[in-house]
């Protein structure tokens, strides 16, 4: 059995709108396939290849619920992006009845009712489905680690979310699309092809990344131990986060209450927005998102520093973390895997 690295669960509607039992969950795999599941049996439907290396992260294309909607408003095609251990981002559109790669654009192949679907009681075609008429993104120059679809602002319609991109080739970068629309009544809008609008710029594997489309901030997880905020409107680094010891992983953004703020009936309570880091040393750690030190001046903003070991102590995150021979070792396998993909 191959390692699966990522998943995506996915929305669509049939015919018989049964909203309970119709959700795909989507799984990536370092033997660069994408298999898409029937989410309430479990069965597989289709066996998605692209890919010539293993497949690193999946996102869904926030356009699917303007494109394609149902009577009951939900999408009834599922718009994928997947992004491997090599430069290409791919697009894909998936049905109960279909799913084929197709361009950036989001059109549909002019082949596509020609192409025989997998059948959905979960028997594969032995030969997956793929397109070679399409073409991927290509923005990066080696491996593409996340993709995330982010919104322009707190309240952006879904045509007007970026694409935010972490690769090993030392760069995240900030892709825009321009939007066409249609003097025909009720015509959806169209997508024009992505552009890079913003590089930012590291000194390693760009590893993880997160966005806030409140402040339009841009947090990065990075191979050199640091965590980064940057501000997309000028592209400058405004912070800098210190206190991992490893690779940083993963980062997300919370919304956590502010300490003393209050949660009684009809009062408002305070809250701020924390970045949580999460590191191959062990460790998550938690960083305010805006502090004083939001303009660069240099001091870190850490609070807390969570240690997961196997002796079960709990420790401040600053030492060696203990791991046992075998933890050990399915790490070295782990990052050697990973060099080779670069």
């Amino acid at each position: 059995m191959n390692c699966v690295t990522c998943c995506e669960i996915a929305l669509p509607a049939t015919a018989e709108e049964n909203l309970d039992c119709d959700l795909f969950l989507i799984s990536g795999s370092v033997d660069a396939t994408i298999i898409v599941w029937r989410a309430s049996t479990g069965e597989p439907l289709y066996t998605l290849k692209g890919h010539t290396r293993g497949v690193l992260d999946l996102a869904i294309d926030p356009m699917s619920s303007l494109l394609s909607q149902s009577q009951s408003g939900c999408p009834e095609i599922i718009y994928l992006l997947s992004a491997a251990s090599t430069p290409e981002i791919r697009s894909w559109r998936i049905t109960y009845s279909s799913a084929v790669e197709t361009t950036s654009t989001l059109a549909a192949p002019a082949d596509e009712d020609e192409q025989t679907p997998t059948s959905i009681t979960g028997q594969l075609d032995e030969q997956g489905l793929s397109a070679t008429d399409s073409a991927p993104l290509t923005f990066h120059a080696t491996s593409v680690n996340k993709i995330l679809f982010s919104p322009s602002s707190s309240n952006a319609a879904p045509h007007e979310y970026g694409l935010f991109t972490a690769s090993s080739d030392n760069t995240a970068q900030c892709l825009t699309r321009p939007i066409a629309t249609s003097s025909e009544q009720n015509a959806p809008p169209k997508p024009q092809p992505w552009t890079s609008t913003d590089t930012f710029t590291h000194p390693d594997w760009v590893r993880a990344i997160a966005h806030d489309p409140e402040t339009g901030l841009l947090v990065t997880g990075c191979r050199d131990e640091d965590v980064r905020v940057w501000d997309t409107s000028s592209g400058e680094c405004v912070k800098t986060l210190t206190g991992h010891f490893e690779s940083v992983e993963g980062v997300c953004l919370v919304t956590l209450r502010k300490e003393g703020g209050k949660n009684a009936v009809g009062r408002k309570q305070e809250s701020e927005k924390w970045i949580i880091s999460v590191s191959l040393d062990g460790t998550l750690r938690r960083w305010r998102l805006i502090g004083e030190d939001a303009q660069g001046d240099g001091e870190q903003e850490e609070e807390d520093g969570f240690t997961n070991s196997s002796n079960g102590k709990a420790g401040d995150g600053k030492g060696k973390v203990v791991s046992t021979e075998e933890e050990d070792k399915e790490l070295d396998d782990l990052m050697a895997e990973l060099e080779d993909d670069d």
